[in-house]
């Protein structure tokens, strides 16, 4: 399995909808480096500030963000990561009311999704925004 082909940092992912109750919010903020020397599958580490305004992150919030990110860099048919790398969580916002599992690991996923985008297009992290 090869390294994930350069790093890509500051991928911002936020996922917002506030016309229902509850609403959905969830934003993140994380980086991919390819590990060297190459280890195997995908490392993942949540380095969000252990004391940030308005508590630590919940960790069934990390937990999901880890999953979508996972389910994003494997391969459907067999099962193997697409690439070896170290995702670095940096940076996570929730709302008390309006954040949820489901939503960290779509988040999560998209986060995923444009590490890859960016990789295969040679180009910086778009902000992504959604519901």
């Amino acid at each position: 399995m090869a390294p994930l082909p350069r790093a890509v940092l500051g991928v911002n992912a936020m996922l917002r909808m506030q016309t229902a109750c509850p609403a959905t919010f969830a934003a993140l903020v994380l980086d991919a480096e390819p590990l060297v020397p190459e280890g195997e599958g995908i490392e993942f580490l949540d380095a969000t500030s252990p004391d940030p305004p308005g508590g630590p992150v919940p960790e069934e919030y990390v937990r999901a963000i880890e999953s979508g990110t996972r389910a994003a860099l494997t391969d459907p048919t067999t099962g193997q990561p697409l690439y070896t790398a170290g995702l670095i969580l940096r940076h996570v916002r929730w709302h008390e009311v309006d954040s949820n599992e489901r939503d960290f690991t779509r988040a999560g996923t998209r986060a995923a999704q444009e590490v890859l985008a960016c990789v295969t297009e040679s180009r910086a992290p778009r902000p992504i925004r959604g519901r």
